[in-house]
């Protein structure tokens, strides 16, 4: 396989042709690197790793493991990319491979722990102790009790059963400031029992208590939480990951979910204001949050009946799966196959085009309300945004690297590129080349700042040239075409002082005042 890897000089010579080439030799000299390093992941980490198993579990398909640990190698390697010097002495490769190894490796033990089993140490989190609230008891109504037929075996409960009934418990019924004795765990544990299967056997406190410290020693880390755990774990003899012998002084109990109150707050709203989901859909996602959460939580933004608020496109299911197709693309650097499209006067979807669109992916942003892919087709050096909620048939180009088209568009594939900026120079998402453009706004009406932050965010100037009182004179790169609709818009604030955009704001009052005369 050393024979087919690029030496140093044929490394710098490639990477000169990237950094300052013409569009053809960039990308020439981008797939280069991309069929020669790519296959040597694939023929030497990826087998590399796979020398450690015999046998590969029957879930796991072998090919598709491949896969994924190729295109983690890859992403690896492109972060490297994106940090080498040229000017350094190591080979681009030697200097990518430890970021390969370590992507592949990640992959490599998430697919080999399907069943959640972690092969590292256990360690128990610190926590701060907070003060104990009194317990209290709602005596919350469970679900219609199960009719447990003459003589069979669900009567009785398993040490496995055991662990998950007091999971559950704990997550329904506790959090940081509904704490549990546990004794109290376990009365709760009676009439979960009774409620739902009317039966309240009981282990006995020997297994229960056994039961729970095998439940915090597992998940002391991920959700149960103690207030005296320094002398709690103290207390326990673990040999290896089995307990020993355990403590009955809990102190108080509680368990730790994924979100607290504020941060669910904000996820639901999230959900109830985005144009991604539709009313069903939102009710569904905000149930299943709110699942998260323990029973005190109480939804602000719906009520029994989980309400939602909709946005302008309740039904724009199909923007979520064209994004994730583009960000599939975006992460391994690979090319898109799309049509984009126009509605008609019966409000169907039409192609603008005899051909599909092919594009080099490089983000997606968010611009008033539309979501946009900022991209690059072959041979242009101009780049290209499209609406994605336009888009369909969104196809990633397997095994197709995307093509820098252009010196121009490296920065992109940087973390220097400002997709704020990039919006502030693409007024109202126009698709001409933004320009410096000059005008005179009016400081009487102080709004006028926030009107300039929220088009423009900071990236305009304002200058001290002298100006009529009242007036300043503000500097900003933007579409020239769009600051005709911009400046009539907010005509009452500000003038433009650019002469060809001037002439086209008179073009357009004529037009409207024939019009509306």
């Amino acid at each position: 396989m050393e024979d087919q890897r690029l030496s140093r000089e044929e490394e710098r010579e490639l990477l000169d042709k990237i950094y300052n080439g013409t569009p053809q030799e960039v990308n020439s000299a981008w797939e280069k690197i991309y069929t020669t390093y790519k296959e040597y992941i694939i023929r030497s980490l990826v087998n590399e790793r796979l020398k450690c198993i015999d046998r590969l579990p029957d879930v796991i398909s072998r090919q598709e493991l491949i896969d994924d640990l190729e295109q983690a190698g890859w992403s690896g390697f492109c972060e490297s990319f994106l940090t080498y010097d040229i000017e350094g002495e190591a080979k681009l490769l030697t200097y990518a491979k430890p970021a390969m190894e370590r992507e592949i490796n990640r992959e490599f033990f998430v697919q080999m722990n399907t069943l959640g089993i972690a092969d590292r140490p256990y360690r128990f989190a610190r926590r701060v102790d907070v003060d104990d609230l009194d317990f209290v008891s709602k005596g919350d109504e469970h679900s219609e009790g199960i009719d447990i037929p003459e003589g069979s075996k669900l009567g009785g409960f398993s040490t496995e059963r055991l662990t998950l009934q007091l999971l559950k418990i704990l997550r329904e019924q506790t959090d940081k400031d509904h704490k549990v004795s546990s004794k109290e765990l376990f009365e709760l544990l009676k009439a979960y029992r009774n409620g739902v299967y009317k039966n309240t056997s009981n282990e006995g406190d020997n297994t229960l208590y056994k039961t729970f410290a095998e439940m915090f020693m597992e998940l002391g880390n991920d959700g149960i939480c103690i207030t005296n755990e320094k002398t709690y774990v103290e207390k326990l003899k673990v040999d290896k990951f089995k307990v020993k012998k355990y403590t009955r002084d809990t102190g108080n109990i509680y368990y730790d979910h994924p979100f607290d109150n504020d941060t669910l707050d904000r996820l639901i709203m999230l959900v109830n204001f985005s144009d991604l989901f539709d009313t069903e859909e939102k009710e569904k996602v905000i149930s299943k949050l709110i699942d998260t959460a323990s029973r005190y939580y109480n939804n602000p933004l719906a009520d029994g009946g989980k309400k939602c608020i909709c946005g302008r496109y309740g039904t724009r299911s199909q923007v979520s799966c064209n994004i994730i197709a583009i960000q599939k693309a975006i992460n391994n650097l690979e090319q898109i196959r799309f049509w984009f499209n126009k509605y008609t006067e019966d409000g169907e979807m039409i192609h603008t085009t005899r051909e599909p669109h092919i594009i080099s992916p490089y983000h997606t942003i968010c611009y008033h309300d539309n979501f946009f892919l900022i991209g690059m087709r072959k041979g242009d050096d101009h780049i290209k945004h499209f609406r994605i909620d336009l888009m369909s048939d969104v196809e990633v180009m397997k095994g197709v690297p995307i093509e820098l088209a252009s010196p121009g568009a490296f920065p992109l594939l940087t973390g220097n590129w400002d997709p704020e900026k990039y919006m502030a120079q693409h007024l109202y998402m126009g698709y001409d080349n933004p320009r410096l453009i000059r005008m005179k706004i009016d400081c009487s009406d102080d709004r006028i700042y926030t009107t300039l932050h929220e088009w423009f965010g900071d990236h305009f100037k304002l200058t001290d040239e002298p100006c009529e009182e009242g007036f300043k004179i503000v500097e900003l790169t933007t579409s020239p075409a769009m600051m005709v609709p911009f400046a009539l818009q907010y005509s009452d604030k500000l003038e433009v002082l650019d002469e060809g955009i001037r002439e086209k704001i008179k073009e357009k009052i004529e037009f409207l005042n024939i019009k509306y005369r």
